[in-house]
């Protein structure tokens, strides 16, 4: 059951910004994956950019997100 008019609302990929020390950031989406569940992904990439399961442990996800960033720091 559709819960939006998509004639009325253009619906989007949602996008989360996320900085870390210095100059690095990145942007996420979370995108569906083989199984049925869910995985963040780099924006960028797409489904290239597939970074970790989405899952009940925020604060591992927290962790390979900030690992993510560091790699990435200037």
């Amino acid at each position: 059951m559709k819960t939006y008019r998509p004639e009325v609302v253009a619906v989007r990929t949602p996008l989360l910004r996320v900085y870390g020390s210095g100059r690095a950031a990145t942007t996420f989406t979370v995108l569906a994956v083989p199984g049925g569940g869910w995985a963040f992904h780099e924006a960028r990439r797409g489904w290239g950019g597939f970074l970790c399961h989405c899952g009940g442990d925020i604060e591992r996800t927290a962790q390979i997100i900030d690992r993510f960033l560091r790699d990435r720091s200037p």
